[in-house]
């Protein structure tokens, strides 16, 4: 793997420029020099200082001037590859007169007496620095931040640690001396008295810092160079970030290096607060490369035209946001209102989300299957409504798949469903309209789900209709929650690898005829009502023999009515039509041993009565208590069966739906 040698070096070295193809001089980071003194073979990797003795391969250089991930630099010692140590550094130095030099010492030196010292030397020479610097760095600013000049009028800069702390001094463009040489954060001293709100700059260097803190701007920068990002045990020093709210502007140097280092710190920052403001300053292309904000701000001290060209201009950086992760979509608020999505359409309104998982709940003997086959023929045959319910889409191809009653038995209602549609089951309905229906006799081992989904390839519909639960558990426990999920899995892979609405056929659980229709009586455990998008259930009215209920217990996607429907089945045609909205279905609501044990309870009864009389007919005759009495008559006061006419008396009364709806 190629090792950026060349990006090292040149992000952390002042003064650095090449001599020739392979080699390169800058100055020393590790003393005080003037002129270029380390060579640099870009090739290899290795420098040497011929001046104070310096040697390194490129994993100490970068492990020296600080650098987030020097190991990226550990070359194999035996040629190429990433090796897992660091390899030694064999050089031969030698001076002109082929001497090899004696090391200088990198003098310590008391830090808080540095500073006094050169910020003495920056007051004796304050006329010459604003000659120098024409106000750009404002001298007060620049000494209450530990600036100052030594002896030969170069700036110099301290660094602080967190705590105010002096850490090292920085000689512009030449050595560092201090304890923590390391690379840290540029005025992290001043971050406490930050403003959150406002805008925050990240910039290129000690003096670009100088000159946006003397405009009184938030300003940070890296002391080691671009592409170096300061870091902790627990990774980059990034969190005192969390809490700004204003926008994260990072302007580095216009030259190849410098965009490098802003986009990796910009990335670092977004992937650790994705809801942040972070933008990479963007100079005009027709600046001279490596131009700064020192350059624009010393071209015009006022207006500094090209640095606010540079902000207005930056490029806002998103965090990336992969399309999934692991089963999971991913949504982002920052591009979520520029997502397409497919709105719920209604392929019959209020019934039939289009590719919602739907599931036809009922009791048994309720005509379920009557139910789901005319529904299904009614899309196929392009019909204006089903059970009066708007139907919005035309040319819907139905699947009908049994697996209870057989193909004889099929092919009999099928036959009594083209009657009924009369004319209006033409060609494209027999097209649109297919059906298979399970041999109980075949001793073909084929799974059922492989003969469903050939079944689908073959006629490739909308909309598959599967009759019913129970029989494609395939004997499973389907009040096994473990059990149902297996059948949901595959069902829902289908509806995405084929692009169906899925309808289920399901019973529900004997007896709770009280409890009305809901969803906790179907047969399938509490997943099977989670898997489902929208419920349908259906049961016999109590009183009525050929009026069955309908009601709608659950949709996840569109508004629904929580009436009772009264749903009406003409035996002769095993056809379903809506009679009207039930007024009373709790009355309905009875089980055929309650309602057997009311009607006996009432046929000695005169149709009007004393509750004296119905307590004598089922204590004494029926061997009921008194207390079963009097529940009796409540319930059925409730039922509307019977009506109070107050003084202990009772009156019979007929059991309607609706007169409007007769």
């Amino acid at each position: 793997m190629d090792k950026d040698f060349l990006g090292l070096y040149k992000s952390n070295l002042q003064g650095f420029r090449m001599k020739g193809n392979v080699q390169a001089i800058a100055l020393c980071h590790n003393h005080d020099d003037t002129n270029p003194s380390l060579s640099i073979n870009i090739e290899d990797g290795l420098c040497y200082c011929f001046s104070c003795d310096y040697k390194a391969n490129a994993y100490q250089f970068a492990t020296d001037v600080g650098h987030p991930n020097p190991r990226n630099y550990i070359v194999d010692v035996n040629g190429g590859g990433n090796g897992d140590q660091p390899p030694a550094v064999h050089i031969t130095p030698t001076k002109a007169n082929g001497q090899v030099p004696s090391p200088k010492p990198n003098p310590h030196i008391d830090l808080n007496k540095a500073v006094k010292q050169y910020q003495a030397e920056l007051i004796k020479n304050e006329d010459w620095f604003h000659k120098k610097y024409g106000y750009v760095i404002d001298v007060d600013k620049f000494l209450d931040i530990g600036g100052g000049i030594d002896e030969k009028k170069r700036l110099v800069f301290a660094e602080h640690s967190k705590d105010g702390e002096y850490e090292c001094l920085q000689t512009h463009k030449s050595a560092k001396y201090g304890n923590n040489k390391k690379c840290k954060w540029f005025l992290q001293h001043l971050f406490p008295n930050h403003d959150h709100t406002k805008d925050l700059f990240f910039v290129e260097g000690h003096k670009d810092a100088c000159v946006l803190h003397s405009y009184e701007h938030q300003v940070t920068s890296t002391t080691t160079g671009c592409n170096s990002i300061p870091r902790t045990p627990d990774g980059f020093d990034l969190m005192w970030l969390q809490y700004y709210t204003g926008w994260i502007y990072i302007v580095y140097d216009h030259d190849e290096y410098g965009y490098a280092g802003a986009y990796k710190l910009a990335n670092e920052i977004i992937k650790l607060f994705p809801s942040h403001k972070v933008a990479v300053g963007q100079w005009d292309k027709n600046l001279p490369e490596g131009f700064d904000i020192f350059d624009s701000f010393d071209k015009n001290p006022a207006k500094y035209q090209e640095f606010k060209d540079a902000v207005l201009n930056a490029k806002v950086i998103k965090p990336y946001v992969p399309d999934t992760l692991g089963r999971f979509k991913v949504i982002a608020g920052v591009d979520a209102d520029k997502r397409e999505y497919k709105k719920t359409f209604q392929v019959i309104e209020t019934l039939m989300p289009e590719n919602a998982q739907i599931i036809i709940g009922g009791t048994k003997g309720c005509n379920k299957s009557a139910l789901a086959m005319q529904w299904g023929g009614s899309l196929a045959c392009n019909l204006p409504s089903f059970l009066d319910f708007k139907i919005k889409k035309t040319d819907v191809s139905c699947l009908y798949i049994d697996t209870e009653i057989g193909e004889n038995l099929a092919l009999e209602r099928r036959e009594m469903l083209v009657h009924n549609f009369g004319d209006k089951w033409d060609a494209g309905a027999n097209r649109r309209f297919n059906m298979i229906t399970l041999d109980a006799s075949s001793e073909n081992e084929t799974g059922i789900f492989q003969s469903i989904e050939e079944s689908i390839i073959l006629f490739n519909p909308d909309v598959v209709f599967l009759d019913c639960l129970y029989n494609i558990a395939e004997g499973e426990d389907i009040s096994k929650n473990h059990n149902v999920s297996k059948i949901t899995t595959i069902i829902t892979k289908l509806k995405y690898k084929y692009n169906i609405t899925p309808i289920i056929v399901a019973h529900a659980t004997k007896g709770n005829y009280e409890q009305g229709l809901v969803s906790d009586r179907i047969a399938g455990g509490s997943h099977l009502q989670n898997w489902a998008e929208h419920i349908i259930l259906l049961t016999e009215s109590g009183i009525e023999d050929n009026l069955r209920l309908l009601r709608i217990d659950k949709s996840r996607s569109i508004a629904y009515p929580k009436c009772y429907y009264g749903i009406e089945l003409d035996e002769s045609t095993f056809y379903l039509s809506n009679a009207g909205i039930i007024e009373n279905p709790k009355a309905h609501m009875i089980s055929p041993d309650k309602k057997h044990k009311w009607a006996l309870a009432l046929e000695n009864m005169q149709d009007e009565f004393t509750t004296i009389d119905f307590r004598n007919q089922v204590e004494c005759i029926m061997h009921m208590s008194d207390r079963t009495a009097r529940n009796w008559l409540t319930d059925m006061a409730r039922c509307h069966i019977i009506e109070d006419v107050g003084y202990g008396k009772w009156e019979k009364k007929l059991r309607l739906i609706s007169e409007e709806n007769e």
